[in-house]
């Protein structure tokens, strides 16, 4: 590839280049939905955090995909995902994931989510047990109620308010266990990433869907999410 085409490409173009995934795109609860897919074995799907996108698993996606096979997806209003016309509620968000699952795993698969993510996954795999192979929770929401530290919180609110460099910057300095080794480890991919983090938390619509999963799934799991629904669900039926 010339200089002048990787120049051309937009953050999330170059983000994608350097993974081993293909990129798809599934209708899903009226959700078009962007998909990243690699690797073949047991299938395992990966969610991500508010404000994330499948291109947040980068540094772990090749590993994973030497075993399994990876379904990474932008959740709804996030990354390349839309949001669609209906309101996003936890209803919506479960039957988006009920229906991803259905349109790409042969069996059930082992879900790992983190942050809001992870809640997500948790309340799928409470209310169709069947349906999950393993869960795995990173730093999940959903088991107690959302109670960040207020120097997180400040830097996240302000990045949120007013996205540019030198905000993103403060608040990865409490995502990142150490963000100076993290921008070696990325090298090149660092500056895309963060160019498409900043581009994507400036959007209005990424903004509502942002706030939409943290007001479904910031908090404690209410009890009503925690009985199992029928096991013939209308949505999953049988793999």
């Amino acid at each position: 590839m010339s200089k002048h085409a990787v120049i051309d490409q937009n953050p999330r173009e170059r983000l994608l280049a350097s993974l081993p995934a293909r990129e798809s795109r599934l209708e899903l609860a009226g959700i078009s939905t962007a998909v990243l897919e690699a690797g073949d074995g047991p299938p395992l799907m990966l969610l991500h955090g508010p404000g994330a996108y499948a291109a947040h698993w980068s540094g772990m996606l090749p590993g994973l995909a030497r075993e399994f096979r990876v379904v990474a997806p932008d959740l709804p209003g996030h990354g390349a995902s839309a949001a669609g016309a209906e309101a996003l509620d936890a209803a919506r968000f479960l039957d988006w994931l009920g229906e991803l699952i259905w349109r790409t795993c042969g069996s059930p698969p082992a879900l790992v989510g983190q942050l809001a993510g992870g809640a997500l996954a948790t309340r799928f795999a409470i209310a169709h047990p069947s349906r999950v192979r393993h869960l795995a929770l990173v730093d999940t929401f959903g088991l107690a109620p959302f109670q960040p530290a207020p120097d997180f919180a400040q830097a996240l609110t302000g990045f949120l308010a007013h996205p540019d460099a030198a905000r993103h910057e403060a608040l990865w300095r409490h995502c990142a266990h150490d963000l100076d080794a993290l921008r070696r480890k990325m090298g090149g991919g660092w500056e895309p990433f963060a160019a498409y983090n900043i581009e994507r938390a400036g959007d209005p619509a990424v903004q509502a869907a942002v706030a939409a999963l943290m007001r479904e799934f910031a908090q404690a799991i209410p009890r009503r999410a925690r009985a199992p629904r029928h096991a013939d669900d209308p949505v999953l039926g049988t793999a």
